[in-house]
């Protein structure tokens, strides 16, 4: 029997990425997670981290690569960044997961049928089948037929999906009572497949202030004012960008991400490597910044929320959620172009548009938490 809806003592299940080492993937599951328990239901993580994610993407294996190799460089990822690791970890912990044992296939999953009243899947590339492996259980396939059905602010990352997993999710989507997504390309794809056009909000670490993430943060020893140097794909323009407003800012680059071995491959003279961080220390490299150079979304994301000097970078041909970001909040002028100038960022459109769009999010949360269909 399934828990009763409206009754908030009965958990709320978030069908997310747990156990991703990535920043903006758990910062992202924690503002969810919170927002939807300062509304007064009791969230639960779905512990749920299916082996395509876990061998194949989440934990970079190589294309190609024999399963026996694939697993020793596993091992020796998680040997050299174990701190990383134990770091992301213990941030999980702050919200509450179920089962206590990660469920790893559809089967098991499905296990979970009867166990809620509403079900949210989001935020972060939910719906982005080359992350999850074109896993439907992310488009809450499992859920029971009296399970309410609600997609909060998921992102496709990209839409050039097979005609027969067009099929797949099209058919899933119809049973969402409340639908959402995060940008207008997924916004288009939804009404595409079903006739339904879902709501755009926010991406949850814009539900929580400033305030709060600043809380959160544990502080480094790190030489002030710096330079802030976070790419997800390494791009020798971006980085030539960054060492030039090195130069004429006179400040050092603090780079995040890679690893201690990439670090040493690559020429990137001036910057120092920060390795194996937590999510707490993270933001507070982001909070502490005097300017940001990023090619990702959440860097962008807790760039604007921390009203910093930030220049975004269009690295990828997929990154439609960024490049929604930069519009919706007038930062196009900011993008790294060739022979672009270099100034402060104009925050005007985001504090007239930011405030409005939360409290539009968070309302959107209540009524798919309280009514029968949006």
């Amino acid at each position: 029997m399934s828990a009763e809806r409206g009754d908030s003592n009965n958990p709320v299940g978030i069908l997310t990425f747990p156990r991703s080492v990535s920043y903006g993937a758990v910062l992202q599951m924690y503002a969810l997670y919170h927002t939807v328990e300062s509304l007064g239901y009791n969230a639960e993580i779905i512990n749920y981290f299916n082996e395509y994610m876990a061998k194949e993407r989440h934990l970079l294996s190589k294309q190609g690569q024999s399963p026996a190799k694939a697993a020793a460089r596993r091992i020796i990822r998680r040997t050299v960044h174990l701190r990383m690791y134990k770091g992301f970890k213990t941030f999980e912990k702050c919200m509450k997961h179920f089962p206590d044992k990660p469920l790893r296939t559809s089967s098991a999953l499905r296990g979970l049928s009867n166990r809620y009243g509403y079900v949210i899947c989001g935020s972060d590339q939910v719906w982005n089948p080359d992350i999850t492996g074109s896993d439907a259980g992310f488009f809450l396939d499992f859920c029971g037929e009296d399970t309410r059905r609600i997609s909060y602010a998921p992102s496709f990352g990209t839409t050039a999906f097979t005609k027969e997993f067009d099929e797949i999710i099209a058919k899933e989507l119809r049973k969402f009572s409340a639908l959402s997504v995060r940008e207008k390309q997924g916004q288009e794809k939804v009404r595409e497949l079903t006739g339904r056009i879902p709501e755009l909000v926010l991406d949850p670490t814009f539900l929580l202030s400033a305030d709060d993430w600043s809380k959160l943060a544990s502080p480094m020893n790190v030489c002030s004012p710096y330079i802030l140097y976070y790419p997800v794909i390494r791009n020798d323009k971006t980085k030539r960008f960054c060492q030039s407003l090195s130069e004429k800012k006179g400040l050092d680059i603090l780079m995040i991400g890679g690893s201690f071995i990439s670090a040493n491959k690559r020429h990137d003279h001036g910057m120092r490597h920060i390795h194996d961080i937590d999510p707490r220390q993270w933001l507070y490299l982001f909070l502490n910044a005097e300017y940001i150079v990023t090619d990702s979304f959440h860097g962008l994301a807790f760039s604007v929320i921390f009203r910093k000097k930030v220049f975004p970078a269009l690295v990828s041909n997929t990154n439609s959620r960024l490049e929604h970001l930069i519009s919706m909040l007038g930062l196009e002028g900011q993008v790294i172009r060739d022979g672009g100038t270099i100034s402060d960022p104009d925050y005007t459109i985001a504090d007239r548009l930011l405030p409005k769009m939360q409290e539009h999010s968070v309302e959107f949360l209540k009524k798919a938490l309280n009514t029968d269909v949006i």
